[in-house]
């Protein structure tokens, strides 16, 4: 039988683990799976598996359990990732910029059968690529030149430089160090992709009017950019240090984290449905950590949590039940808007909080002593195709129910709002409903109405630049009404259908109709056959207009 788990138990704990699980002498030849060691071959080491028998207060039955738990963790995160292993070739051409001499650090490229070439940054117009295929545009006398390299080597380098792969500051660290860097790099160059795309999703996207790009402001690198002059992305796989803040951000979900994606963090959130969740980010060193954790706790270990939104702490709530604790040594303004807003929600409902943000000790105590279970809290959702804004408003709706918990104001770290139509200005042309990317606004031929489901609007403001009309529609941003409307499509707008003079059928919202004819019928004049299609159905407008042409 395959071992897919080896666990090395030279602590001599009294543990039953099943027949998965090769304990404390690794078989000959064989690569594992997860290992809770780094000593021996496997594909995930899992430093949390250690770090959990150490400090937990569980019992050894508890042990049993949660040692297969988050075994079985690691292997389902690795079973449904996204993330693939990709590669590009990595030359010996190094371009270095400096305004002083670098003689000795060229020396030592020559000796290293590397190609150098020395600018200064005066030298620079512009600046493309990624490591393996970097390109730098230089002044040449009165005309520019193009010069192709893999790699350079940047004293003192502009933040923008520093976002293209392949560029190294020794001011940063120091030259034997970017030195080694540079040389490691020549060959085979391994990356991973850390984000999943869907343009059909994009508040950006083919749009007419520039309504968002908050990925490619909060990117740290060239991982997303803005296209000039286009209304599209441009993703660079290998640029991107998987810092996952773009999934965070992006109101829509049009990104999706690959090495954990939202279906993927819905299958390790089962999991962890008879525990507390505690989650760390993998910078975390756990060697250092002193906090014992209280029976029931179980740590959730995530290469980033900068990741993570309101629909994935939704999630992880309403599975497990109880409090959500997370510890990082550092903690953006994001997720902290994040868990303010989830947890204002729990406030409202449950009169607790849901969300723990811990960078001290002390912090961690306080929090363990408020994770006992919410009553009431769990919900099964099956989350199969729904977008991130499908799967907050569902949660959310559950939360309400049939009551109304009031609004909340959000901030520009969250993107909630709602959209204000008046029904006597409104002439149902439905091109808002056309242009909201989220279907936060409908037709419904079925009564001749508009509808809105404000708990999918992510007041982009997209519908208000649409709208042809004069005070009639309006974007309402930074809110989140917690009442049952909010997640239902409720009537906004509603119209008769205009009754054709001909053949009687009604075909058209009526004040839609009547404004065409106040605009066209002065144009039309004394044509009585022209002014009379204008309030005709299509089929009759042009039999109409053939009866005139045979009169």
């Amino acid at each position: 039988m395959v071992k897919d788990y080896f666990f090395d138990n030279t602590g001599k704990l009294d543990l039953q683990l099943n027949d998965n699980f090769e304990i404390t002498t690794p078989a000959t030849g064989v690569k594992y799976l997860v290992a809770n060691t780094a000593s021996v071959e496997a594909e995930i080491y899992a430093p949390e598996i250690d770090f959990y028998l150490e400090k937990t207060s569980d019992d050894n039955s508890a042990k049993n359990e949660n040692i297969s738990t988050l075994y079985n963790v690691r292997a389902t995160a690795y079973d449904v990732a996204q993330d693939t292993d990709m590669t590009v070739t990595v030359g010996r051409k190094i371009i270095i910029v400096s305004n002083e001499e670098q003689h000795a650090l060229q020396e030592d490229l020559k000796k290293h059968s590397m190609l150098s070439m020395a600018l200064t940054p005066a030298d620079l117009l512009a600046l493309d690529g990624h490591i393996g295929n970097l390109s730098v545009t230089i002044a040449y006398g009165t005309k520019t030149d193009i010069l192709e390299t893999d790699q350079i080597i940047w004293f003192d380098a502009p933040a923008a430089a520093m976002k293209h792969s392949g560029i190294y500051d020794p001011l940063d660290s120091s030259v034997t160090a970017v030195f080694e860097a540079v040389t490691a790099n020549i060959g085979k160059y391994h990356f991973r992709n850390s984000i999943k795309y869907s343009s059909a999703l994009c508040l950006l996207h083919d749009k007419r009017e520039d309504i968002c790009g908050k990925c490619a402001d909060i990117c740290p690198t060239n991982g997303i950019r803005k296209r000039p002059n286009a209304k599209e992305l441009k993703i660079s796989d290998i640029d991107c240090i998987g810092c996952g803040k773009c999934v965070q951000n992006c109101p829509s979900g049009a990104i999706d984290y690959a090495p954990v994606t939202r279906a993927s963090f819905k299958s390790i959130c089962s999991h962890y449905a008879a525990s507390v969740a505690l989650i760390i980010p993998g910078t975390i060193d756990l060697l250092s950590w002193t906090a014992p954790l209280p029976p029931g706790v179980l740590p959730l270990l995530l290469d980033s949590v900068d990741f993570l939104d309101e629909s994935h702490f939704m999630t992880l709530l309403q599975t497990t039940g109880k409090p959500v604790v997370l510890y990082s040594d550092t903690v953006s303004a994001d997720l902290h808007a994040i868990s303010a807003l989830v947890n204002e929600v729990y406030r409202r409902k449950y009169n607790r909080q849901a969300i723990f943000i811990c960078t001290t000790d002390d912090d961690l105590y306080s929090a363990f002593q408020n994770i006992s279970p919410i009553p009431d809290s769990r919900y099964e959702l099956d989350e199969n195709e729904l977008t991130k804004r499908d799967i907050f408003s569902s949660r959310l709706a559950y939360i309400v129910g049939e009551s109304d918990l009031g609004t909340i104001k959000t901030d520009s770290h969250t993107h909630y709002g709602s959209v204000a139509i008046n029904p006597e200005s409104c002439t149902l042309c439905l091109s808002c409903a056309d242009a909201c990317p989220m279907g936060a606004l409908t037709a419904h031929p079925e009564d001749n109405s508009l509808r809105l489901k404000s708990a999918l609007c992510t007041h982009c403001g997209y519908c208000e630049l649409t709208c042809p009309e004069q005070n009639c529609l309006k974007v309402i941003p930074h809110r989140l009404s917690l009442s049952p409307l909010t997640f239902l499509h409720a009537l906004v707008a509603q119209d008769e259908l205009y009754s054709c003079v001909r053949c009687g059928a009604g075909f058209a919202p009526a004040k839609s109709i009547e404004k065409i004819i106040r605009i066209m019928e002065p144009l039309f004049g004394a044509e009585a056959t022209k002014v009379k299609t204008l309030r005709c159905c299509p089929d009759c407008k042009a039999i109409v207009m053939l009866e005139a042409q045979d009169m």
